[in-house]
């Protein structure tokens, strides 16, 4: 496993459960009533479908270009980096290798900012919070809707087949309310209020898409 999917909850803790949000039945984009339940306590897996672990506090990835300022343009390197903007509207490049962005300063929260992340090459992370836009760019990128999110956020290039599309929560009852396609973009709504939307794609997602994991209630937003 790589030492990218063992950085991906490092900063907030285990998540407890992965949900189910259609009930296990197929999504026709027309329910308004999608119930999601509490399944069993699943392992959270990656978008190639193998299991994460509990980090490892000896990984070699850099944490580099933290923002300083109110908005920032944060650049990665060719190694894996963990890059995190600041409290305004950045723009976080990821640059070659596998990457974890966040245009938050604690890394995972959401600073209800528009931030714009470009994986670029590499399998990447990406922790999009209110209003942000993610595009993972080459190579199998997980996506995270952070349990802080308001609003929207969007998915320039998400891609079922190769992608992950997670959502955190605080609330074991969050649902998806509805998805509607509309002139080449499909948008899910959820029960919590947040919409994602996803440009390019024309159908609604299918029940074993999405993630719903529970969010470390202790993390603070940021």
């Amino acid at each position: 496993m790589s030492p990218l999917l063992l950085l991906l909850f490092a900063a907030f803790g285990s998540m407890v459960a992965v949900f189910d949000p259609f009930d296990g039945e197929d999504d026709t984009g027309t329910s308004e009533d999608d119930a999601m339940r509490v399944g069993d306590e699943d392992p959270l897996v990656d978008s190639n479908g193998a299991a994460l672990s509990e980090p490892d506090p000896n990984s070699e990835a850099e944490s580099l270009n933290e923002g300083l300022s109110d908005s920032d343009l944060v650049s990665g390197s060719e190694d894996d980096d963990i890059l995190n903007g600041s409290s305004g509207a950045d723009a976080i490049q990821g640059g070659d290798g596998n990457d974890v962005l966040s245009g938050s300063a604690d890394g995972t929260g959401d600073d209800g900012m528009p931030d714009q992340l470009f994986g670029e090459a590499g399998d990447d992370v990406l922790y999009l919070g209110s209003d942000d836009t993610g595009v993972g760019g080459e190579g199998a990128d997980t996506f995270i809707a952070t349990a802080d999110a308001q609003g929207n956020v969007t998915i320039e290039d998400y891609n079922s087949e190769q992608d992950a599309l997670v959502v955190e929560t605080y609330d074991k009852n969050t649902s998806v309310s509805h998805q509607t396609v509309s002139e080449g973009s499909l948008k899910v709504s959820l029960s919590t209020g947040l919409t994602i939307t996803l440009p390019g794609v024309d159908s609604p997602l299918n029940d074993d898409v999405i993630s719903f994991v529970l969010a470390n209630p202790l993390h603070d937003g940021g």
